[in-house]
């Protein structure tokens, strides 16, 4: 098996956020999975050794500098976990994951982003520190923390970096 390559291709897409996806994985078109999964070499860690077969695909989103010449909103990391969409084109993410981005939100939903398999991939979390935004989200965790300590939280997403946050669907 060769190593993997320590160019990693990036690519130019849309981004478009969409509330309808129940998950926080991202989505993407089939032919785009290809080119990303195709760009890291043989890596067994990422799932899948066919093109057809890519069950985990961790990303980063870089924004471009905004207009008038401010820095760029920081990245935000996510994953694709087999959804996809018909345009080639573009990403789609949830809104939530947006939360320093409100420029994007309020212009049409959609903007020109660089999206970078993570390589190596990011390491596995043995525990993940939750702390709740206000009194009512506590009490919602404690309600369903078997829900989320059992696959809940991991049904809804697979990538976490310190200070994300976080909207996550809790049941009833």
């Amino acid at each position: 098996r060769a190593p993997p390559s320590s160019i990693t291709m990036s690519t130019k897409l849309r981004l478009v956020a969409d509330a309808s996806n129940p998950t926080l994985f991202a989505r993407l078109h089939v032919q785009t999975v290809r080119r990303l999964r195709t760009s890291l070499g043989d890596d067994d860690c990422l799932g899948g050794h066919d093109d057809d077969d890519v069950t985990f695909l961790p990303l980063k989103i870089t924004f471009a500098t905004t207009t008038g010449g401010a820095a760029a909103p920081p990245p935000i990391f996510v994953s694709f976990n087999g959804g996809t969409i018909n345009a080639s084109d573009a990403i789609q993410i949830h809104p939530s994951l947006l939360p320093h981005h409100d420029e994007i939100l309020t212009t049409n939903h959609e903007c020109l982003v660089t999206v970078t398999p993570l390589l190596p991939p990011p390491p596995t979390a043995t525990t993940i520190h939750v702390d709740p935004l206000s009194l009512g989200d506590w009490e919602s965790i404690e309600c369903h923390a078997s829900y989320l300590e059992t696959g809940g939280l991991l049904q809804q997403v697979s990538v976490v970096y310190t200070g994300q946050i976080l909207t996550l669907r809790l049941p009833g």
